[in-house]
């Protein structure tokens, strides 16, 4: 692409809709290959005239006036012409309205409440109408039956919410980790503890510590491995079985603080190790206090909405953020669904980003409390275009930290996951141009829903977000807002993901490969 940038208007590209490209491209070829077939039949006439057998037929042939002959031309365009308005019709009242029509077959599997636009001849219209009829009748039988999964899950639901209130009422801090480090649950205090470590700076929201997210970022990875292999050789001297061992060590955090850490092993039925549990105290200063009975833990308000999204114990069996992972099923990988807005549309003229907004998604599951949400402060003032659509003004800038600040905490907070992004070439492009000021460079693979849209519903006229999100079903709030658009987002590419395997396309690489094959991807601007 030209400068590697791609323009955000309306968050597609220029130029055609990919179903007009598609349609027009096909109608060409066939009109092309009729041509062809006529010119090849005009001229075995022409040759068996020329060179029949028959003498009186050749002299016949060879006295033919050439207005006869131009004639005879102008039929054979006129035939083309009429074929190719046979051909056209035959498109614009059958062959298009049937492939509309089965994108919104997979399109009610993915949102029963999606209904098909009558296109093209009667019979056409008439099979939309029985299409929706049937929808009608889907949507009833989903609607019940998501009824029944509703009310037999609440008791599952209640189960969690206990183990959640007992994860926050503990005294000591709590992490579950898998075998790669990765978390899988904590609680509260270790919240409060391990963010307390890193002096982010930044606008409060953004977790130093989240689901699917390395435990390696705050605790020293050697001191870790090495407490677990502790625990493995003790497990394997261990013949009886009896006990569980404990493995401990003392880590330094940000600041001298001094944490105390007990390891406690994760086993399967087989008795396995496949993950630990870490409990956390700080030590700071604790012989200062040592005697002063006066002294109690520091208690932390329960805050019972967040209690449902602390933990996913799924991610035990996460093969990690490997040289594998373009073989990964789309629904086990963890990905942060970012956006930006700008002050306008053209970085390499010096436009500059002055809103993050990101969210995580892990094992398929939207973790709306895992977000990254940051305003920046430019070294320009927004273009009037640009203001117009997401209305933020220089005042709020004021006192924003600067884009080498905000970027390397971006970074920290898509380590190991794949990003996701609407028209991610615009954001991605804004992204590449503060490599060289910033230092971090953002190497990881990059899922566009603009181009996936395209691979499943090729048919479709409008790829922009507002549009796929009304196709699939998914509310739309907080336009033009950043947090708000990688909302939408993820849950559009949450959407995306069944639709995709019906196509065949289940792993990272098969996603991949299916977006180079889009129209816009072959656009270039």
């Amino acid at each position: 692409m030209h400068n590697g940038c791609a323009p955000k208007p309306g968050s597609a590209p220029p130029g055609l809709p990919a179903t007009e490209l598609a349609a027009r491209t096909r109608f060409l070829l066939i009109l092309g290959l009729l041509f062809v077939l006529q010119l090849a039949l005009l001229a075995a006439i022409v040759l068996s005239l020329a060179f029949a057998e028959d003498e009186a037929t050749r002299e016949l042939f060879a006295q033919m006036p050439g207005r006869h002959k131009l004639l005879l031309a102008g039929l054979a365009l006129l035939l083309l012409g009429l074929l190719a308005a046979g051909l056209k019709l035959l498109f614009t009242a059958y062959l298009a309205p049937i492939a509309r029509l089965n994108e919104d077959m997979v399109l009610l599997a993915a949102n029963p409440r999606h209904r098909a636009t009558a296109h093209g001849a009667p019979e056409m219209r008439s099979l939309a109408e029985k299409f929706n009829t049937m929808a009608d009748v889907h949507q009833a039988l989903h609607d019940e039956v998501t009824l029944k999964i509703e009310l037999a899950g609440r008791a599952l639901e209640e189960e969690k919410n206990r183990l959640a209130a007992l994860m926050a009422d503990l005294s000591l801090s709590v992490v579950v980790c898998n075998l790669e480090g990765h978390i899988l649950l904590y609680n509260r205090r270790a919240k409060q503890l391990l963010e307390a470590s890193h002096d982010l700076g930044l606008s409060a929201g953004i977790s130093a510590i989240g689901l699917g997210r390395s435990v390696f970022s705050t605790l020293d990875r050697d001191l870790v491995v090495h407490a677990l292999e502790q625990i493995r050789q003790e497990l394997q001297q261990d013949d009886d079985n009896m006990g569980t061992p404990v493995a401990g060590f003392v880590v330094t955090i940000e600041e001298g603080r001094e944490v105390q850490v007990q390891m406690a092993p994760v086993l399967d039925s087989m008795h396995v190790i496949n993950g630990f549990v870490l409990t956390l105290e700080d030590v700071s200063g604790k012989a200062e206090g040592e005697g002063r009975g006066d002294e109690r833990p520091q208690a932390f308000p329960l805050m019972h909405q967040e209690r449902p999204h602390f933990y996913d114990f799924d991610l035990f069996h996460q093969p990690g953020q490997t040289a594998e992972l373009d073989q990964s099923p789309l629904a086990r990988i963890s990905y942060t669904v970012f956006d930006t807005e700008t002050t306008g549309l053209h970085p390499a003229a010096g436009d500059e980003i002055i809103a993050i907004g990101a969210v995580r998604i892990v094992n398929g599951r939207l973790l709306r409390q895992e977000i990254f949400e940051q305003l920046v402060k430019p070294r320009r003032p927004s273009s009037p275009e640009s203001l117009a659509i997401h209305g933020i003004t220089q005042a709020m800038l004021e006192g924003q930290p600067r884009i080498e600040k905000v970027l390397p905490q971006f970074h920290g907070f898509a380590e190991h996951t794949v990003l996701i992004a609407h028209n991610a070439a615009f954001d991605m492009c804004f992204l590449q141009m503060q490599q060289a000021a910033t230092g971090v460079c953002f190497s990881q693979p990059v899922l566009d829903t603009l181009l996936l849209s395209q691979v499943i519903h090729p048919h479709q006229e409008r790829h922009t977000l507002e549009a796929i999100a009304a196709r699939l079903g998914v509310p739309v709030a907080g336009r033009h807002n950043a947090l708000g658009d990688a909302l939408v987002t993820a849950e559009v590419f949450i959407r995306m993901i069944p639709l995709l395997a019906e196509k065949g396309i289940v792993t990272l690489r098969d996603a991949r490969d299916a977006e180079q094959r889009t129209p816009y991807a072959r656009l270039r601007y």
